[in-house]
């Protein structure tokens, strides 16, 4: 019911045509038979094969990829249920957590992100309340899984069950480690034997995934983290800076700030006080130890680039600590903290994540958004958005019409919605490519014949080195000297039609 509200609320309301534009291209491509990461580059196959069955059955469109995810929520709240129902008996409170959960699951499209915690955290409890063989396999089962959704996901959850395996083996009664650990790596092998399937029976997936791990080595290397990185809003570096907001932005402002702040801090309080187990875990004990062993990996990808979005997966086990902590309060306490923290969860959801997202715009600013067809669904979009999307469309299809094209470098989004298939393995251009790869991807563009170019020349944030001309060099040039620039729309001149001049040509 909370995911089908999740959906009601959000499901025909905003589209994003860089990350989300991201996944509903290759979900859309996995749909048509293309296998990700061999014929696109992309997150681990995971996710795509989830949501491509929903496209075949409703048909392509941001309606039924919402829809896919929608389910993905409702799955992700059982596992929730599962967990919290252990020490949160009654009905009306798990109802509330649920719907802080929901929320939480923002953007909608990273929520894989969000269940994959959530799974991680129930197989992390189950396995502290009793340390047996099963367990153990079945926690490497959600390991496999959560990896062949995305690899990171894999390392975090390898890295939360080693903290349990010492965890286990200090406190826990009748664990023996070898036997812990060969249990957990047969069940790893299992749930990430899709990846291995993939990998026989596809040919090029594996040069596909070593080429994406080669990218992400660099992006690391270069950016420092595998996304681009943001300085943390510590309370205090934030505090000064509320001059001038009006109120409603300061609240939002403290309230992300404070959870930033005491998120590492609350961790690392859950994990103090499951050690204190002895034999055997209560189940508040083993909750606590869970959020900690799952939650502290995280904190990597929380703080490599320290924006909501990177925060909401880790505010999974946040929930989890707190509840608790809660729950493990002395009887009257346990009911004052319930009492104030119901009503504290919500307004903080509300300052922090429904304020940021489309549908909380539009609830508080009506007038900047219009409806408008998007590759066939009605939506609910931003007049900006409505204006990049109908001029690049009428350009095309008045210049391009069923000829192959190039759109570059951060909208891949625009594929599905003009009926196109990208030309390059290669779709979010945003990092620097080496240059032999440049080279290889002007030369596929000349041998499959593509003589137009969609290139809006933006950057995600206020920063030249960005700048696809700078991430990219070759490839700018050639399209400066190879092609005629067309502006799409004086409103928005940063965006350019590309046509490759006839003597240029080979």
């Amino acid at each position: 019911m909370l995911a089908a509200l999740s959906y009601a609320v959000q499901g025909d309301v905003g589209l994003n045509l860089t990350d989300e534009g991201l996944f509903w291209y290759v979900t859309e491509r996995t749909a048509a038979g293309d296998v990700p990461l061999r014929d696109v580059r992309s997150y681990e196959p995971g996710r795509y094969y989830w949501s491509a069955p929903w496209l075949r059955v409703l048909g392509p469109g941001v309606r039924a990829l919402r829809i896919s995810l929608a389910v993905l929520q409702a799955v992700g709240l059982v596992l929730a249920f599962l967990l919290l129902r252990r020490i949160v008996p009654a009905v009306a409170p798990l109802a509330v957590l649920g719907l802080v959960l929901v929320v939480w699951m923002w953007p909608m499209y990273r929520s894989f992100e969000n269940v994959a915690v959530l799974a991680l955290l129930l197989a992390a409890a189950r396995l502290v309340e009793r340390p047996i063989a099963s367990r153990w396999r079945s926690a490497g089962v959600v390991v496999g899984l959560a990896a062949f959704v995305r690899i990171d996901h894999g390392v975090y959850g390898a890295l939360a069950c080693l903290l349990l395996l010492v965890f286990a083996t200090t406190r826990l009664n009748g664990v023996h480690p070898g036997v812990a650990l060969g249990n957990w790596t047969l069940g790893v092998i299992v749930g990430y034997s899709p990846m291995f399937l993939l990998a026989v029976l596809a040919p090029g997936f594996v040069r596909g995934f070593t080429a994406n791990l080669g990218y992400m080595a660099r992006t690391t290397l270069w950016a420092g983290t595998v996304s681009l990185p943001l300085p943390v809003p510590w309370l205090w570096v934030e505090l000064p800076k509320l001059g001038g907001s009006s109120l409603a932005d300061a609240a939002a402002l403290v309230a992300l700030s404070t959870l930033f702040t005491l998120l590492p801090a609350v961790l690392a309080l859950a994990g103090c006080l499951a050690f204190r187990a002895r034999g055997a875990a209560t189940p508040q004990q083993a909750q606590l130890a869970a959020a900690a062993a799952v939650g502290l990996p995280y904190l990597s990808h929380t703080f490599s680039r320290a924006d909501l979005q990177h925060l909401t997966p880790t505010a999974m086990a946040l929930v989890v600590a707190l509840v608790a902590l809660v729950s493990s309060l002395p009887t009257t306490a346990r009911r004052i903290a319930g009492i104030v923290a119901a009503p504290l969860a919500l307004a903080v959801t509300y300052l922090v994540v429904v304020t940021e997202t489309p549908y909380g715009i539009r609830l508080r600013r009506p007038e900047l958004y219009v409806r408008s067809e998007v590759a066939g669904d009605p939506l609910w979009l931003n007049r900006s958005t409505v204006e990049i999307i109908d001029s690049v469309k009428r350009a095309t299809a008045a210049h391009v019409g069923a000829r192959p094209m190039l759109v570059i470098p951060l909208w891949p989004g625009l594929y599905p919605i003009l009926g196109k298939q990208s030309p390059l393995w290669e779709v979010y251009a945003l990092f620097p490519e080496p240059e032999a790869q440049q080279r290889e991807a002007i030369a596929r563009l000349r041998r499959l014949g593509v003589d137009w170019v969609v290139l809006a020349d933006i950057v995600p944030e206020p920063r030249e080195d960005l700048r696809f001309k700078n991430t990219h060099r070759l490839m700018w040039e050639h399209f400066q000297q190879d092609f005629d620039w067309l502006v799409v729309d004086s409103r928005h001149p940063f965006i350019h039609l590309l046509r490759r001049r006839v003597a240029a040509q080979p």
